[in-house]
């Protein structure tokens, strides 16, 4: 496989690279790669996948959430004030 860098510096960053790791370009820019992908998956974030799409995907997600509420039952509330919870404690 053949790759063209298109940052003039990527170059000679992955070159001092290898020399301080004393391995080849070509590895040293497999292990950059294979790292971020990593990262990617770690944050739930499929490979190949951009930022865009991801966002998309929250925005139909929180929709979807929206659209669900609707369908509860009105008027369901809940007395989470401090009186009610301590009630009858220590009296």
């Amino acid at each position: 496989m053949s790759l063209t860098l298109s940052h003039p510096n990527q170059e000679r960053e992955i070159r001092n690279l290898a020399k301080v790791r004393k391995e080849a370009p070509e590895k040293v820019l497999s292990d950059l790669v294979g790292e971020a992908l990593s990262q990617k998956k770690e944050n739930g974030q499929a490979p190949g996948e951009t930022r865009k799409e991801q966002e998309a995907a929250w925005e139909e997600f929180l929709a979807s959430m929206a659209d669900w509420s609707k369908t509860l039952p009105p008027g369901h509330g809940v007395d989470d004030s401090r009186e009610s919870i301590y009630a009858g404690r220590g009296e």
